[in-house]
């Protein structure tokens, strides 16, 4: 590609970069619980803080109903999670984490701890500060455009 990147392409090739590098080792890390991979992580860090339905939790994980679904189904028939009614509306159902899924969260946060910690041993807490604040404007603004966009 002649001459150099712009700000905004550089920081394209960085993004993809670290997410393919993110996808890679989240699929080859091990399992906290052996019914629980990659792709139900963000449905248990929803549900550690308290019962959703799935159009909900769909929403909050920026996903199809459908996906939900299916991985709710999974992860019931392995006893991390259960249905349980709706107080607001008895005709619906609520997904909630069991005993054996908050046990698998809280596993998952272990790893994700240690792993973090390891892997940032060597910046200093400003650093990982600002980061922080940067992905979490960054997060904020694509969620914005997407709404937008919707």
């Amino acid at each position: 590609m002649p001459g150099e990147r712009s700000p905004e392409d550089a920081l394209a090739y960085q993004l993809v970069r670290v997410s393919k590098l993110l996808r890679t080792m989240r699929s080859d890390a091990p399992r906290a619980h052996p019914a629980v991979d990659g792709t139900a992580y963000p449905l248990l860090f929803n549900l550690a803080c308290g019962p959703l339905r799935t159009s909900t939790l769909a929403e909050r994980t920026h996903v199809e109903v459908s996906t939900v679904s299916r991985a709710a189904s999974a992860l019931e028939r392995h006893g991390i999670i259960e249905r349980i009614p709706d107080p607001a509306d008895g005709r619906a159902h609520l997904l909630s984490l069991t005993d054996d899924g908050l046990d698998a969260l809280g596993a998952l946060q272990e790893q994700r701890q240690e792993w973090f910690s390891e892997l940032l041993s060597d910046w200093r807490a400003e650093d990982v500060a600002q980061l922080r604040e940067l992905l979490t404007r960054f997060g904020d603004c694509v969620e914005a455009y997407r709404d937008k966009a919707l």
